[in-house]
């Protein structure tokens, strides 16, 4: 992944002393990258690469990823705040 931009954002009183999220103003500005990709010859990565294949490849197949993902965190909102949510 190549981020354009990139801004490090802290988040104040996460309760971590460098608790922080890194913010792209724009989708376009993610480039997903495959790690033979000419733009990282001769880049010299301090870790192993760890590869994965991409949850989906067309518009519809993320849209079905993001949704599935927004339910559970829904899922997770009601189990976590319980009768708080209710409703």
């Amino acid at each position: 992944m190549a981020i354009r931009e990139p801004w490090l954002k802290m988040a104040a009183g996460a309760g971590a002393p460098y608790a922080g999220f890194m913010r792209v103003d724009s989708p376009s500005d993610v480039v997903m990258l495959d790690p033979s990709d000419p733009i990282l010859h001769g880049i010299v990565w301090y870790t192993t690469i760890m590869t994965a294949p991409l949850a989906a490849t067309t518009a519809e197949q993320w849209k079905g990823v993001g949704n599935k993902f927004f339910g559970m965190r829904s899922s997770f909102q009601r189990r976590l705040l319980g009768p708080a949510v209710s409703g």
